[in-house]
């Protein structure tokens, strides 16, 4: 549904905004978000971080951080490229998905340790 909400949207912003906007500002805007998916922030931290109007420098610092807080968290396995047959069983045992790779592959983060 959200995904039908964006669409609807990118339809519409030619009509909306003030500026206009290119085919390839959104393709670099879906990219830094993935990007941003990756190195293991939230939707909710990657809104913000947009709406923030931070450079691409500030992004990378802030992935960074991100993944150095990640690998550096104990108690959490790290994270894996996995295909889509082993999600399923991966997610049973409780890995958390992060983010598409590719058509077949997706990236799942390890669950948490017990101690």
């Amino acid at each position: 549904m959200i995904e039908e909400m964006r669409a609807a949207y990118r339809r519409c912003e030619p009509f909306l905004s003030t500026a206009p906007t290119t085919r390839e500002s959104v393709r670099d805007l879906e990219t830094r978000r993935f990007m941003l998916g990756l190195a293991g922030l939230s939707e909710a931290e990657i809104d913000k971080a947009i709406q923030d109007g931070k450079t691409d420098t500030e992004l990378i610092q802030l992935s960074r951080e991100k993944l150095t807080t990640r690998t550096s968290t104990p108690g959490r396995s790290g994270q894996r490229a996995v295909g889509l047959s082993e999600v399923g069983h991966l997610l049973e045992e409780g890995w958390e998905y992060v983010a598409p790779l590719g058509t077949d592959r997706v990236v799942v983060r390890g669950p948490l340790l017990e101690e």
